[in-house]
Parts: C-alpha cells; structure tokens; sequence
C-alpha cells in the first residue's frame, strides 16, 4: 500500500520534472487536472491508502470519463508512477500479483512460492513482476485451452505465442520463454513436478520478426547532432541529452534521474545509481560532453529541483 501524501510527492516531482524538461504549459495544465482528478476520486472514496489495483482502476474511471484525445495524458500519469512504484515493494506485494492473476488456488500457489524463492534471491522487484506477468499469462492460457500443468510441449509454445502476438512482443519471446523455462525448472528442483519439464520448453523460436537497424554511422550521428542545435534553448537541451547517450552509453531512464550533485566538476567525474542494476556507476566526463552540459544548465529555467 501506499499513502496519498507519498503518492502526492512523486507527483510534484513529475510536475517538476516537466517543467524543467521544457514541457509546454497547457501539456503540465492539463496533467495537473488529471492528478487533481486522482485525487478527487481517493477523498470521494475515503481512501488514505492505496494498492496498485486500485491506482490502476481509479486510472481507468478516469479515462471512462474524458475525452480521447485526453486519455493520452492520462496513460502518461499512469506509465510513470508505475515506473516508480514496481521497483519499491509495498506491504501487500504478493497480494497485489494476486488480485491480478485471477488464478486457481493449485496455479497460484506455485507462482506465489517461486516469487517468495525469487524475493529471497535479493531480485529485482520490478524483475519479479515482469516474470510474474509472464507466468500468470501462460498459465491462465493453459486453463482457459484445457491443458493440464505438465501437458507442455514445443508446438505447445509455437500455439501460445500464435494466439498472444498482441501480448508476447516479437522481441520479448525469448525473455518471455526464458522466465517460463526457469520457472518449470524451479518445479523440478523443488519435486514440485515429478519430470524435468523445462526440457521441453524452447530456448528460443523463430519469427519473421526483424529488429530496426540500431548501429548509427559517424556521419549520421553528427548530422542529427547538427539539427537538434537549430531548434533553440530546447535543442541545447536536447544535444546535452544526445551526447550523454552518444559518449557514454547512458540509457534513457539514467539520463532522466540525473542531479546536479551527480557531477564532480573539480574530478570531472559523474557518478550515479544505475535504473537496471542499482549499481554505482562512475565515468570521466569527456570535455564536449562537459561543455554541452555547461551551455545547458546555463540557459537551465531557475527552478529548486535538483534534477539536471
């Protein structure tokens, strides 16, 4: 569970997030209304707590109630405190995997101890729920297909990811198969099965799916580089971005969560706490991506956020 007032801080931090981002202000007007509506619907419900069951259908009313062309910012809201809530455990964690996998007692209760077996292994908790979801998918398959537990085989497998495509994206099968394997093996470990199933679960399948090329040339990376100084203070901003992505292999989601005081400009050193790993990562910071940083937080709005 958590409190409204927590809930209230991470979203004051999204706010000033996207104001720091250089966010348009009827986008941030229009996503205030939305958290006011949120929390509308908790008072009117006299809720000083909440699950993320019940985070995720007060979303759902609200989407039921607006415009479509509003729902986007909506999913916006919802997508990001979810980021921020799967990785802190709350109170009612397996409760919550519960209410969503709507699973026989015999099912659940093997999924429930391989989660209590992955918890003890110091797993990443949004890692559990990603392999939760998985396992709860394929087993609520298996059921509703009228196939026993241990009536698993190959073209088993080729049927399920035919009849999910919307669900198992072409390139997630391979995680997805790997967390139902390890799961089956976990069974046979444990004499939860008497056979080794997970043999005759796939390592892998193929598809005709064919990944975008993602290897960029020098020339096109300096030409995108190029376009983005054009676009004013926001392609400062976004150059500064392109570079930490460019010269230091920085995801995304790390880019975002970095502070001020990540920065040790008297070392030139940046330091930070991985999203993926929860490990202190350390990097010399080349001089243009120095400068570019410093050309940013010089047109950066005055604001008290610690966040770059």
């Amino acid at each position: 569970m958590w409190t409204l007032d927590a809930l209230n801080n991470k979203f004051a931090q999204f706010i000033e997030y996207l104001k720091v981002s250089g966010y348009k202000k009827n986008t941030i007007r229009i996503k205030r209304k939305v958290i006011n509506a949120f929390f509308k619907a908790c008072k009117e419900k006299n809720l000083t707590e909440v699950s993320f069951t019940e985070i995720n259908q007060i979303f759902a009313d609200i989407k039921s109630k607006i415009s479509k062309s509003y729902q986007c910012h909506v999913s916006a809201i919802e997508g990001q405190l979810s980021w921020w809530l799967l990785d802190q455990p709350s109170k009612d964690f397996i409760q919550e995997i519960k209410d969503y996998s709507d699973l026989p007692e015999k099912e659940w209760f093997l999924v429930k101890e391989y989660i209590l077996y992955l918890q003890s292994l110091k797993t990443n908790t949004m890692a559990i729920k990603r392999t939760a979801r998985a396992l709860i998918r394929f087993l609520r398959w298996l059921i509703e297909k009228h196939k026993n537990f241990d009536e698993i085989t190959f073209s088993i497998f080729e049927i399920y990811l035919e009849n999910n495509k919307q669900i198992v994206a072409p390139h997630s099968i391979s995680s997805t198969l790997s967390n139902i394997k390890r799961f089956y093996k976990w069974c046979y470990i444990t004499n939860k099965t008497k056979a080794p199933l997970f043999e005759r679960i796939p390592t892998g399948i193929k598809t005709n799916y064919v990944s975008e090329q993602h290897i960029w040339t020098r020339d096109e990376l300096n030409l995108l580089l190029k376009t983005v100084l054009l676009n004013g203070p926001l392609g400062i901003r976004d150059f500064a971005i392109l570079m930490l992505a460019i010269r230091l292999s920085l995801r995304s989601v790390d880019i975002a969560n970095l502070k001020l005081d990540d920065i040790n400009w008297k070392s030139g050193e940046l330091k930070f706490i991985q999203q993926k790993t929860k490990n202190l990562n350390s990097f010399i910071i080349p001089k243009d991506v120095a400068w570019a940083l410093i050309n940013y937080l010089k047109i950066r709005p005055k604001v008290d956020s610690r966040y770059i």
